[in-house]
């Protein structure tokens, strides 16, 4: 294999990792949000947003896996400090406003950490289109979080 292929292999392999982690962050993020929420609309569109995030993590599970690849997950640490954060958020305020802007700020945080990746290399290979549909999809998720703001 060529010194090429081989770095593109890590590149494909670095962003998957990425769009992994990006989507399970969502995940549970939006599973964490859940039992707070008491508008049906915005219940609708979390779950909506879950269902999404979930097939993005197993489309860079897959490829991950085809190229004898795993791939990594959060500590326990990290994901203990993220549900106290939102719990701690969601204990001082429970609107779908406050819920909405918790939900728009981590998916531009998501945007942002996969557009740095992208800007780092030329060919990510079959990784790429799903980082770009996952921020486009992040994207749509900013705009229709609005409405509840």
């Amino acid at each position: 294999m060529s010194k090429t292929a081989v770095a593109e292999m890590k590149a494909e392999a670095s962003l998957c990792c990425d769009i992994y982690r990006n989507a399970k962050m969502g995940s549970e993020a939006i599973l964490n949000l859940l039992p707070s929420v008491n508008d049906t609309g915005l219940e609708s569109e979390l779950t909506l947003q879950l269902s999404r995030y979930e097939e993005f993590a197993r489309e860079a599970k897959e490829i991950l896996e085809k190229n004898g690849e795993k791939p990594l997950e959060e500590s326990a640490f990290s994901r203990l400090m993220a549900k106290m954060g939102i719990k701690m958020n969601t204990m001082i305020d429970k609107t779908s406003s406050h819920i909405a802007q918790m939900v728009i700020e981590g998916a531009v945080m998501g945007i942002t950490d996969i557009q740095k990746r992208l800007n780092e290399a030329d060919d990510y290979g079959d990784a790429e289109p799903i980082a770009r549909r996952l921020m486009a999809f992040e994207e749509d998720t900013v705009e229709r979080m609005k409405a509840y703001l």
